[in-house]
């Protein structure tokens, strides 16, 4: 009998563990590995983190397209709950994000977009949102830091794949969030991270940053890059 119990607790305590897998395998993809914007400021009146994002979209010639790229910076600014700070800085050489509408024939050609990066590896601290000033509460080593950004539209790929303006805007949105460090995502999460064409997703407004994206930009903390 104490055998018998004793194999239905272990039996519970597999399943159980089974289903905490799972679980957090659907949510690995946000910031895994992490790879986080050069410039991460705390803004000390609102009380979280900001990634500040300089960007020069002169490289973008369509006007539809450029239309589109302004439509998609304009939501990352509204829709980020204050995470997210983007400023034109044309023709600055150290500019953080570059977009374009020409796109590299070196690059995977059913790709609809792609986002490539400068980067390296370096240490951070993190502090406490209530003593930001007071010492770190832990260290991460080896963490991406990335430097510069370079986001390329594929316009042949999406016109032969009927995309419409707002389609268009989302691959744009799509494009920023890899800038902040988040990842794609193709399970059935409500993200503008998902890969693909938007307009087939089947949720409202999803060209737009969604609450998952704002949560993954909220667990960013307040770091500092060592140097």
């Amino acid at each position: 009998m104490f055998k018998k119990v004793m194999i239905n607790i272990l039996l519970c305590f597999l399943c159980t563990s089974i289903t905490c897998v799972s679980a957090i395998s659907v949510n690995a993809h946000e910031l895994t590995p992490k790879a986080l914007p050069k410039n991460l400021t705390y803004n000390s009146d609102m009380r979280l983190t900001v990634a500040e994002i300089t960007y020069d979209m002169t490289q973008v010639i369509n006007i539809n397209y450029r239309n589109q790229l302004s439509y998609a910076i304009n939501d990352w600014e509204w829709y980020d709950n204050g995470h997210v700070s983007l400023r034109s800085t044309p023709g600055l050489a150290n500019v953080y994000a570059t977009f374009y509408d020409s796109y590299p024939s070196s690059f995977h050609k059913d790709s609809v977009a792609a986002t490539s990066f400068t980067n390296y590896s370096e240490n951070q601290s993190t502090w406490s949102y209530s003593r930001p000033l007071m010492g770190p509460v832990y260290r991460e080593d080896n963490l991406t830091k990335i430097i510069k950004c370079k986001v390329y539209a594929n316009v042949k790929k999406q016109r032969s794949s009927n995309f419409n303006n707002t389609d268009i805007h989302k691959s744009w949105t799509h494009e920023i969030g890899h800038t902040l460090g988040l990842n794609d995502t193709n399970d059935g999460t409500v993200s503008v991270m998902k890969q693909g064409k938007g307009s087939s997703f089947g949720w409202a407004e999803y060209w737009k940053p969604q609450n998952h994206d704002r949560d993954d930009l909220r667990r960013f903390n307040y770091r500092y890059w060592y140097t």
